[in-house]
């Protein structure tokens, strides 16, 4: 199995969402930011040809605001929360930016020795001093 596949068994979310956005806040110095969770119909997401039922993970914020919101139809992985903080943190960024800083941290997150725990799950994790994403 992938580092990808491995970060998404390791943390699916529902129960430890907010312990997982609260240590990627951390990591991102994004403690300033309220970051909340709106589950949404998969009915009120259509696609390019306006069919619904679609899943969508996708966050709201405007810069320099303190409240940001992130919509979900599906149970939010550590990957979809972190990918969307990355948009909240570096709102210029592209999404195939994003999604290779997200790769990235989250293979980083894997492969440090140092150990972190959260919900109850204990993961290897980033120093929150390291990067180039603090």
């Amino acid at each position: 199995m992938n580092q990808q596949g491995v970060a998404k068994l390791l943390m699916r979310t529902d129960g430890d969402s907010e312990s997982c956005l609260a240590f990627w806040k951390a990591i991102l110095n994004l403690s300033d930011i309220n970051v909340v969770f709106h589950r949404i119909s998969i009915f009120q997401v259509c696609d390019e040809c306006c069919k619904p039922g679609k899943n969508f993970v996708g966050v709201t914020y405007k810069q320099g605001e303190s409240r940001a919101v992130i919509h979900h139809t599906c149970k939010l992985t550590e990957e979809d929360i972190l990918h969307e903080l990355l948009h909240v943190k570096f709102p210029n960024w592209s999404e195939e930016r994003v999604v290779r800083a997200t790769d990235e941290l989250l293979k980083t997150k894997l492969l440090k020795p140092r150990r972190q725990v959260y919900g109850n799950r204990v993961l290897q994790c980033e120093n929150q001093s390291e990067g180039p994403y603090s």
